[in-house]
């Protein structure tokens, strides 16, 4: 692993340490409790074009436990160390501009009971993102997700999104892990979609 990585992540510790306790529960709900697997696995996994890879469980999360505040200056965060730290590493990484990220999106345990703080919440994060950080994104794939809440959260989602943000939504079945081998390495998968 290279240094860089590892002090990202020692930084990362470092943020969660100081963070209130209720948005600390979040994090500890992360992966099924290795919040810091998601590093290990999205921050120095690439595609094989070089877009970094985030790897994001949305499935056992506090959504409907924490303020609307904590997920968007947690966003706004995450998505300004992408910039100013992800992206450059990827380009020093792989010598040419590399401007977009790849997004997987781990639905492992959603309940139906959440998704509405889901959609109201992601609905609020995305605005903040086509103002302030548009053409972020390069793909978004949707994994481990039972398949009638994934068509009841698109159909919700899907007018809420811009034409140019829906074409980039990949809803992949199972664990994605044969579709998102075309654009990965196996070492670049997330833990969440290793297995069939």
């Amino acid at each position: 692993m290279v240094l860089i990585i590892e002090e990202m992540i020692e930084q990362f510790e470092s943020m969660v340490e100081k963070i209130d306790e209720q948005l600390k529960k979040t994090f500890e709900n992360k992966h099924q409790g290795y919040p810091t697997k998601n590093l290990l696995v999205g921050m120095p996994g690439y595609s094989k074009d070089g877009y970094p890879i985030f790897a994001i469980n949305v499935g056992p999360s506090t959504l409907d436990k924490t303020s609307i505040d904590y997920y968007v200056q947690s966003h706004i965060q995450i998505n300004e160390y992408r910039d100013r730290v992800i992206l450059p590493c990827a380009m020093k990484r792989f010598g040419q501009y590399i401007g977009t990220c790849t997004v997987i999106f781990d639905m492992t345990g959603l309940m139906l009971s959440t998704i509405y703080q889901i959609i109201k919440k992601y609905s609020e994060m995305s605005v903040i993102d086509e103002l302030n950080y548009p053409e972020k994104m390069e793909t978004y794939f949707i994994v481990n997700g039972p398949p009638y809440m994934l068509s009841i959260c698109w159909k919700v989602m899907n007018p809420l999104l811009c034409e140019r943000t829906r074409k980039k939504v990949k809803i992949l079945s199972g664990s994605g892990r044969n579709e998102l081998l075309k654009i990965m390495d196996y070492k670049s998968l997330p833990h969440f979609c290793r297995e069939e």
